[in-house]
């Protein structure tokens, strides 16, 4: 199972991320970050109503971008969830309001083979 993080994923393009993976990927499991615990959690209830499996590949985590506690917080949580995996992350897709430098997410998910992918970045 390919577990990948993405931020941002209670509303718009994050949200319509999670569930084209749902859909279209059957080995991902997706856990999804914001910093809204009530946006979360409707999220969830969306998606799962479209198709209640789903509830088996979802995690939600309260996450804000622009905090490193915040984001160490949830690396030592999916750490720990995953633990008998050396690499707990397949990727994470980071869609913020704040942009987050790579190095950031690198120095705390060494080990995502899927990669690190900013949305809505300026090019």
């Amino acid at each position: 199972m390919k577990r990948i993080l993405v931020t941002g994923a209670n509303k718009g393009i994050g949200l319509a991320t999670v569930e084209n993976l749902l859909q279209n990927h059957p080995d991902t499991f997706l856990i999804l970050g914001s910093r809204d615990e009530k946006r979360r959690d409707e999220a969830v209830r969306l998606l799962t109503s479209k198709e209640p499996k789903w509830a088996d590949r979802l995690m939600m985590l309260a996450i804000d971008v622009s905090n490193d506690e915040s984001v160490t917080m949830v690396a030592e949580t999916v750490a720990s969830s995953f633990e008998a995996d050396a690499k707990p992350l397949y990727g994470i897709i980071n869609m913020p309001e704040l942009a987050v430098p790579p190095s950031v997410w690198n120095r705390l998910f060494r080990s995502t083979p899927g990669g690190f992918i900013e949305c809505g970045k300026p090019l």
